[in-house]
């Protein structure tokens, strides 16, 4: 069974300068986010920043369209390379 590694935590203004450059560059990213479930991280999510407001994040998301995300709640974003993308 597949887990998720635990990423590195990142400060708000890393966070935020990827989540920018995301949303200004349509680039794809990869979102942990900072919880643990049944001693899991979930599965990251994979898209591209559709836009944000304050605190709140909206993803483009290749498998659940729309996701919503506080930014509270994001422990890494990293940028993902297109072949990376398609091997998912």
């Amino acid at each position: 069974k597949k887990v998720n590694r635990e990423k590195e935590k990142q400060t708000e203004e890393e966070i935020s300068k990827l989540i920018d450059f995301s949303y200004k560059q349509k680039s794809i990213i990869a979102i942990q986010l900072d919880y643990v479930i049944n001693g899991k991280y979930e599965d990251d999510i994979l898209g591209v920043v559709y836009g944000y407001f304050e605190d709140n994040i909206y993803i483009q998301s290749i498998n659940a369209g729309l996701v919503f995300c506080e930014m509270d709640l994001i422990r890494n974003v990293e940028i993902v390379s297109l072949d990376k993308w398609f091997s998912v």
